[in-house]
């Protein structure tokens, strides 16, 4: 059969060498564009839907919240597993489904019932009905990476720079730097901790109410009213219809002044006559550290498709591309970055696989006495490779790399593997061993030393023996005629 395959091949060498390139283009191709991960992703699909209860205790989500959830949830096709967890003021439920299953479809069928059972949940204090969130569809690795944003210490400040509060980045991570980086493909979520949001706030005084004769929902009112962006109708001319709008522009807190409550004797009651105004912050729940000082630790998440070295890249270029409009922020992108492990385990492979290729290349030149045949081994052993990562690429949306250790592994395991190796390819190709002189020489190498020289000669035994019995160079040499060479 290997006659006839070799036969064949030589009598159609223009096509064997066009399928070879073909072969090579496709395989870099898909190397290039094959996504890298540390793990591959081995979670089944999974949907989450989490409801936030401000104020409730454990006790009212679980009865009020997630139980009725998990009776509007249960039944759906193909799901496996329903797991839940109540907090104090947190509702969270996880359905994990059978591998296989269209993850799209899955989230379709969940939001469809999370509607209908919304329906049923209890109000906020402030009458406004609980809300369940089917949550972004994640990693089993998701996080690709931690930014911390920081105040700039005074002697860091360049010139012409203000200092600013955490406020003031938590201002601009809500409204500049977390929708730009929403907007990276491939990032599914981004959560920020210590975020301390600004608001205006109001401080009625109970003495100056009473004092001008003004209750506490009149103000609430007022304040509701005045603060509006919407339509104030129509201007019609004889020839066209104009939509005017208004827009209430606050700027401050004291801008809020202004608002009038009521009116005695034709003299308007101001806000700023029976309330302090100031500008602060929400309760903090919970805070963000960076570099041993507050700040504000944001958490990039990818979708379980994402390529995590290209998004680590563009979401390091956005904040490149916003860094010259964030004066006086300290930007750190290095606390968690497992791009930095796939690209370490990366030049680590590439140096293995050079150094290989080198050694198989001397070691082909040095025992088979003729280039063209070393020529023929060193062609067959790459397109072997590219053969087997486009399987991988093909079986699996992402390929895990070995760990820094793994590279580092000492020589004598690799002998072992090596020696297994080069069995089951003698087996495979039902050739002789090789004389004992042989195997003597191959053990006592000092290329033994090397990690990645176990690989190399693994590949060049298992190529001579193939190459040897396919083109059929006659029968192995007896050990006197190997012992003449090298002299």
């Amino acid at each position: 059969m290997l006659r006839s395959l070799v036969a064949a091949s030589l009598k159609q060498r223009y096509v064997v060498l066009i399928g070879a390139v073909a072969l090579i283009v496709v395989g870099v191709y898909a190397v290039w564009r094959s996504p890298l991960d540390v793990f591959p992703e081995f979670a089944p699909p999974l949907v989450e839907v989490q409801t936030e209860a401000p104020g409730m205790p454990t006790e009212s989500v679980e009865s009020l919240v997630t139980i009725r959830l998990e009776s509007a949830l249960n039944g759906l096709p193909r799901m496996t597993t329903l797991r839940s967890k109540s907090g104090q003021g947190l509702s969270s439920i996880q359905m994990f489904f059978e591998r296989g299953t269209d993850l799209f479809q899955a989230r379709q069928m969940v939001t469809e019932r999370v509607q209908v059972a919304a329906k049923e949940l209890p109000q906020q204090a402030d009458g406004q009905p609980l809300t369940p969130r089917v949550m972004p569809p994640l990693s089993s690795t998701a996080r690709v990476l931690h930014i911390g944003l920081s105040p700039k210490r005074p002697e860091d400040l360049k010139p012409g720079e203000k200092p600013m509060s955490q406020t003031d980045i938590s201002v601009q991570m809500k409204w500049t730097i977390g929708p730009r980086l929403l907007a990276v493909p491939g990032v599914a979520n981004v959560s920020t901790y210590g975020l301390h949001d600004k608001q205006f706030q109001i401080f009625v005084k109970p003495q100056d109410l009473r004092d001008h004769g003004v209750t506490l929902e009149q103000v609430k009112l007022a304040v509701k009213k005045a603060i509006v962006n919407g339509s104030a109708a129509y201007h019609v001319t004889p020839n066209q219809q104009l939509g005017v709008q208004y827009v209430t522009r606050v700027d401050k807190a004291e801008d809020l002044g202004d608002i009038v409550i009521d009116s005695r004797g034709g003299v308007p009651i101001t806000l700023r006559q029976i309330a302090a105004l100031t500008t602060g912050n929400p309760l903090h729940i919970g805070e963000g550290v960076v570099n041993d000082e507050a700040g504000l630790f944001v958490v990039v998440e990818k979708f379980p498709w994402a390529n995590t070295l290209q998004v680590t890249r563009d979401v390091e270029e956005v904040i490149k591309t916003l860094e010259p409009g964030l004066p006086g922020v300290a930007i750190t992108t290095r606390i968690f970055r497992p791009a930095t492990f796939i690209e370490q385990a990366l030049g680590n492979l590439r140096t293995a696989m050079i150094i290989g290729s080198i050694l198989v290349a001397l070691i082909l030149l040095a025992f088979l006495f003729d280039w063209r045949t070393a020529a023929i081994s060193l062609t067959a052993i790459p397109l072997s490779l590219i053969s087997a990562v486009l399987i991988l690429v093909q079986f699996g949306p992402a390929w895990p790399l070995p760990s820094a250790k793994w590279w580092t592994t000492p020589s004598s395991t690799w002998k072992i593997s090596s020696a297994a190796c080069s069995r089951t390819a003698a087996k495979a190709i039902r050739a002789p061993p090789l004389p004992s002189f042989w195997r003597l020489r191959w053990k006592s190498a000092a290329l033994w030393s090397m990690p990645a020289s176990s690989w190399s000669l693994c590949a060049c035994r298992s190529s001579f023996w193939a190459v040897w019995r396919a083109i059929s160079f006659g029968p192995w040499p007896s050990p006197t005629a190997w012992r003449s060479w090298p002299p």
